[in-house]
């Protein structure tokens, strides 16, 4: 995913960071088959290895990927937010 061009977009929107939650919430995949592939995927870079935790009981298989997905998406959209913001 191009973390900068998704920066630049947001930015065109907002001028805060309120609204970052809900932009990465946007990213999202929806279907399973695209859940399934991007958690497996090195775009996620969290693959099969990650442990289900406490946090994880009554969620689903799909919701529990998704939220992994949400977290490290979180993770590299705000890291680009920062950079992008340092370069400006």
């Amino acid at each position: 995913m191009d973390w900068y061009g998704e920066v630049a977009d947001y930015k065109k929107q907002y001028d805060n960071e309120e609204g970052i939650h809900e932009w990465v919430d946007g990213l999202l995949p929806i279907y399973y088959s695209d859940i399934l592939s991007v958690f497996t995927s090195s775009l996620c870079g969290c693959g099969l290895e990650y442990l289900i935790t406490k946090e994880h009981v009554d969620m689903s298989i799909g919701d529990i990927m998704v939220h992994i997905i949400y977290n490290e998406y979180y993770e590299q959209f705000v890291e680009a937010y920062y950079t992008f913001e340092e370069e400006e």
